[in-house]
């Protein structure tokens, strides 16, 4: 086993993670990299271009991990989906990559006081973040064709030869969009696979990778971290620490390790979601046209538009569809998600009693009013007119519940039924947000010079979701790895 000294410590190995390991290591520092999941090859059903195969993958979660979707209710609150990887998330998520839009960082610069993380200042980090992963694009399958097709009121034109439309790595995109998959010839590629073990051998510097390992606090002496303790009980050292074991492990972390851990978890964020179950045709084996795939399962296009509110904005609802996730029932979702949330959750963490993350999902009148308007109207367009061979049956629950029984619920009665069956989405953020002051709620600083270091701890920095001011409109990967890239920019120059 390496040595116990190291020049910085980094706990977890997702996209924070491994781009903070890379960089450090990059220009010459010995870096452990630090992570609770196994030291293993992904299982086959995670190799491919499936979005769902991380779902049924409990090896590479957190077993126990459960988080209420709206506040806490008396009832026991549903699992939740995190990454347990070396590569952590990206070892099971969707793979679709997206920088959001331009109105998520003017939110973060202007209502957040992140006043050097607004659009123009973060385009260069969103292009450095989407430049260091390959990208491959998904053919789209019958019932993504005909899903595309009604939602978008019968604009969609199929072309199968070249794909001209925007892609999801598109800042702004909205209307139809292509998917742009971190994948190559077919094949998942994570984080780690990407950053870590891709490295050139003239790097100058080191990356010890410790998987398998849980650490269970962050040394500090006084108000300086000095490495970190793991629940085997080795000490590893080091002058710099940086957390980014996830949107719920480093808010837990942090919690256990200082005693006065201010404004932890007092305000996490999340996307709502809904997803409809579509029976359509048989499942089709992969093939490959152009250098494209079209694996089952694959997520190979989005179609976002604007909700009806107050505060609408383009694109703010989205919708996809993961093909055959059932095959023998010729089962697909159509996923719908709200995009630019306002709502707010929170994340109990105190000490000596069970965590309790409530994710605050719907909880915002506008946010229902624009989440409802979304959902019907996919609904309405989904179970419009004759269905089709690739459209025979469009169910709202497990029950069998038929799509057009949206239509006669009243607002209140779509509302209670929204919350009581949330989609599979996975976006939690915020729980460490970023800001100028400690006293304004923040946990890190968002000065470009110091970017990520925890108020009042010298040398612990975080790197993951859990530092984002707001959601963006999409995946949190790319969004991450360039906050991320920005942070560690910031150690290097210190």
């Amino acid at each position: 086993m390496a040595g116990t000294s190291y020049d910085t410590i980094v706990v977890g190995s997702g996209p924070g993670g491994c781009v903070v390991a890379r960089r450090l290591a990059d220009a010459g520092q010995n870096v452990a990299l630090v992570e609770a999941g196994p030291r293993s090859d992904l299982p086959q059903n995670l190799r491919g271009l499936s979005a769902v195969g991380g779902h049924a993958s409990g090896a590479l979660t957190w077993p126990d991990l459960v988080a209420y979707y709206g506040r806490a209710l008396p009832i026991a609150a549903p699992r939740y989906q995190q990454g347990r990887a070396l590569g952590g998330s990206s070892a099971i998520n969707s793979m679709v990559l997206s920088p959001g839009d331009i109105d998520d960082y003017v939110e973060w610069q202007d209502r957040a006081g992140c006043v050097d993380w607004g659009p123009d200042a973060m385009r260069p980090w969103l292009d450095q973040a989407a430049s260091v992963l390959p990208i491959q694009r998904a053919i789209p399958g019958p019932v993504t064709e005909a899903v595309m097709s009604r939602v978008s009121e019968n604009q969609y034109q199929p072309d199968r030869d070249s794909l001209r439309r925007s892609s999801s790595l598109d800042l702004d995109a909205v209307g139809l969009v292509d998917a742009s998959l971190a994948a190559s010839d077919g094949t998942r590629c994570t984080v780690f696979e990407g950053l870590v073990i891709n490295r050139p051998d003239t790097a100058k510097g080191s990356i010890s990778v410790y998987a398998d390992t849980v650490v269970s606090r962050v040394k500090v002496r006084g108000t300086i971290a000095t490495g970190v303790e793991t629940n085997q009980g080795l000490v590893l050292r080091a002058k710099t620490v940086v957390l980014a074991a996830g949107a719920i492990g480093t808010p837990k972390l942090l919690a256990r390790s200082v005693p006065e851990p201010h404004h932890v978890g007092k305000t996490i964020f999340d996307h709502p979601s809904f997803a409809f179950s579509v029976c359509g045709p048989d499942a089709t084996a992969s093939t490959s046209v152009g250098g494209l795939d079209s694996s089952p399962s694959a997520i190979s296009q989005i179609y976002r538009f604007a909700s009806d509110g107050d505060d609408s904005r383009p694109g703010d609802i989205q919708v996809l569809v993961i093909e055959d996730v059932v095959p023998v029932e010729a089962l697909s979702v159509v996923l719908v998600t709200l995009l630019s949330p306002n709502s707010k959750g929170r994340m109990d963490l105190s000490l000596g009693s069970d965590l309790k993350i409530e994710r605050g999902c719907l909880t915002s009148a506008s946010d229902r009013t624009r989440f409802r308007s979304g959902v019907r109207r996919v609904a309405a367009a989904l179970v419009a007119g004759d269905q089709s061979d690739s459209i025979r049956r469009v169910m709202i629950d497990d029950k069998g519940t038929s799509a057009t029984s949206i239509d006669g619920m009243s607002d209140d009665e779509l509302d209670r039924w929204l919350l009581a069956h949330p989609g599979p989405v996975a976006h939690l953020a915020g729980a460490c947000r970023m800001g100028p002051s400690l006293d304004g709620g923040a946990v890190v600083s968002s000065e470009p010079e110091v970017a990520g270091q925890v108020f009042g701890l010298s040398g612990l920095y975080i790197a993951d979701s859990s530092v984002l001011p707001g959601l963006t409109s999409g995946g949190l990967q790319i969004p991450v790895m360039a906050v991320s890239e920005r942070i560690v920019a910031g150690i290097l120059m210190s």
